[in-house]
């Protein structure tokens, strides 16, 4: 991975293009540089999703949807990473570099989607279906995916679920990015997905795609998940009407939409199913259109990635922002870097099994 040279005044301007008033701005550059000179003294490397902040995005060494963070994070060659991003990120981070120091900004920095499935419910599910390969979005905790036969990231979706050879597949969670990924592609598999859970009746939801129907998997004793479905709850708020107004307020000539969004969006033809995909995806639409104003449904921080990137065009967002990826502040990865606090390990034997997950997802994407 090259190091990404900063030209302050650069940065500066990109700042000022995405509105960012000047006294944030003049306060924001000091914290920044700090942030550079900590990781040049550290010999530290950061990467940054693309639904952090502007300001992390700038500096950071690497930025990145997970699936990229994911192939960067195995290239890094120095002791320490900080990564700007979610735990479940950091996890990855580490079980691809274990000789690393991996750090996270704050720990509170979780995921409604990993939140929404835990080791016990895989195998509660596997249970019921012993013969399904069961493959899980990234977004889950290490513990998660030393359950499951392989992972996939919004990015290599399509070619993991094509890929993987058997009869029967499950997909979990987020059952959004699990139907948006069924109707996307044509497989001659039988195919299911996690699509919530009940804790009144400790009944587990799993849909059947071929049938249209729910398949209830009851007296689930386990650990109980933190959140009932499983879904991102940024794109969980995007609903018909608000999507509806902010194209006629904007004019929008182009709609384009993360995997995660709600599947009606697409069945209702809100978003034409070939426009929705990863945060790089998203990106790739853009660079790809001619479209002027186009509106984009996802988290607000990526519009203002994109914005800087096509600054002849008008992307517009939902102000919908993702509580758990603001919990990573300037602030708080200064203290990370200057403390080398808040390190992120897993424990064996679920690193090996967790990775091998990971491993699998490489090669049945063909990214290895």
């Amino acid at each position: 991975m090259q190091a990404r040279k900063i030209d302050w005044d650069e940065i500066i301007n990109k700042l000022k293009i995405l509105g960012k008033p000047d006294e944030e701005i003049n306060e924001a550059i000091p914290k920044m540089k700090k942030i550079r000179k900590l990781c040049k003294e550290k010999n530290a490397t950061l990467l940054a999703h693309y639904y952090q902040i502007p300001e992390l995005q700038l500096i950071a060494h690497s930025t990145g949807d997970s699936l990229k963070l994911c192939l960067d994070a195995q290239e890094v060659t120095t002791p320490l990473i900080v990564f700007c991003g979610v735990h479940f990120m950091a996890e990855s981070a580490f079980l691809l570099n274990p000789e690393k120091k991996v750090l996270l900004p704050d720990t509170k920095a979780g995921c409604s989607i990993a939140e929404g499935i835990n080791p016990d419910m895989i195998k509660h599910i596997r249970k019921r279906f012993p013969k399904a390969a069961i493959i899980s979005y990234v977004n889950t905790t290490a513990a998660t995916k030393a359950e499951v036969d392989a992972t996939y990231t919004s990015a290599n979706a399509v070619k993991v679920f094509e890929n993987i050879q058997t009869d029967e597949v499950i997909l979990l969670p987020d059952p959004n990015l699990a139907a948006n990924l069924v109707n996307k592609t044509s497989v001659n598999k039988k195919v299911y997905f996690y699509k919530k859970y009940d804790p009144i009746t400790k009944t587990i939801f799993i849909h059947d795609v071929q049938t249209n129907t729910d398949i209830l998997l009851p007296s689930y004793s386990g650990q109980q998940p933190k959140v009932n479905t499983g879904a991102c709850y940024v794109h969980e708020l995007l609903s018909e009407e608000y999507i509806e107004h902010l194209k006629e307020f904007n004019k929008a000539d182009l709609i384009i939409g993360h995997f995660e969004v709600k599947p009606e969006l697409v069945k209702k033809g809100f978003i034409n199913p070939n426009n929705i995909g990863s945060t790089s995806d998203l990106l790739r639409f853009v660079k790809e259109s001619n479209a002027k104003n186009i509106l984009m449904l996802t988290e607000c921080n990526f519009g203002a990635a994109i914005a800087e990137r096509f600054p002849d065009r008008k992307i517009i967002t939902p102000c919908v922002f993702c509580d758990y990826m603001k919990k990573i502040s300037l602030d708080n990865v200064i203290i990370s870097l200057e403390k080398e606090q808040h390190v992120i390990t897993v424990p064996e034997p679920t690193a090996s099994k967790a990775r091998n997950a990971i491993n699998k997802m490489f090669e049945l994407s063909h990214q290895v």
